[in-house]
């Protein structure tokens, strides 16, 4: 849940929505990077040759965190 008190809202929810409406049916293309410490696959997405995770980040559904060591943050990067 985000948000404060009384103007709660499935934050979750809200992006996971507005991801699907931006894929739209379009190819996925994802590349692995490595693991996680529990074993699970790290991965950089995108459509159309644009990063979903960006994407996320710029129009506020999903935070930047923890920055990829020797990657340029996507909140900070240019565009």
């Amino acid at each position: 849940m985000c948000g404060e008190d009384r103007s709660q809202y499935r934050c979750g929810l809200k992006a996971a929505n507005a991801l699907d409406a931006y894929i739209a049916r379009r190819p996925v293309n994802c590349v692995p990077l490595s693991l996680d410490r529990y074993g699970r696959t790290v991965a950089t997405c995108s459509v159309a040759g644009r990063d979903l995770g960006e994407w996320l980040v710029r129009n506020g559904l999903a935070l930047d965190w923890p920055p990829i060591e020797g990657q340029i943050s996507r909140s900070s990067a240019g565009g």
